[in-house]
């Protein structure tokens, strides 16, 4: 109902709209946005409305929503944008470890042996959205400072252009773990760039 309304201020006030959503692989709030979208394109015939599926979260979804608005404000049109957001996302690599597995666990993403085992070794996984929109572990380290310096080095590898791009880092609540971070990855690449924020903003 919340998401209907604000497409509806939108759409009646004669704008069109471009809607970029939370992962579907992660939840169904994209595909019951983009059913609500389908439904107003029939009720506002002239307007035009896309709908993009970041295939990512937080702050990863937060940077495709900046670099859009980016593209807009710089006075392309909608159909530019949207485009740009299809292709955009694409290049968008989230990688993320955590300290607690519990929520892992509690969200039903690791198994209760395996829950165990790797809170009892101080396992930490390495996990990342793939080009389905999915989490999936790709690495497992010892200690939260492993996992932290196995993220900087994949950062390293993976960025490109680094002194031009943009590194989004988002953390729950722990500054200090991203201070580090950002030291090990400094070590590595040149990357100027950097915008830090809470996991769910």
């Amino acid at each position: 109902e919340e998401c209907e309304k604000v497409f509806e201020e939108v759409l009646s006030a004669g704008k069109d709209l471009l809607h970029i959503g939370f992962s579907s692989a992660l939840s169904v709030n994209y595909n019951m946005t983009a059913g609500i979208l389908e439904e107003m394109k029939q009720k506002y015939p002239d307007r035009k409305i896309y709908t993009v599926d970041s295939l990512t979260g937080s702050l990863g979804e937060g940077a495709l929503v900046l670099a859009a608005a980016e593209k807009r404000e710089s006075g392309e049109e909608i159909e530019a944008v949207h485009a740009f957001a299809e292709q955009a996302k694409t290049k968008i690599c989230s990688l993320f470890t955590v300290e607690n597995l519990a929520y892992l666990y509690r969200g039903g993403r690791l198994k209760k042996t395996a829950f165990l085992i790797a809170s009892t070794l101080n396992i930490k996984p390495i996990i990342h959205a793939d080009n389905e929109g999915k989490l999936v572990p790709i690495g497992k380290v010892f200690g939260r400072k492993m996992s932290l310096s196995n993220l900087a080095q994949r950062i390293a590898a993976e960025m490109t252009d680094p002194e031009n791009g943009t590194l989004y880092i988002a953390h729950g609540d722990c500054i200090e773990d991203v201070e580090f971070l950002i030291s090990k990855i400094k070590e590595k690449i040149p990357v100027k760039n950097i915008v830090i924020n809470y996991i769910d903003l």
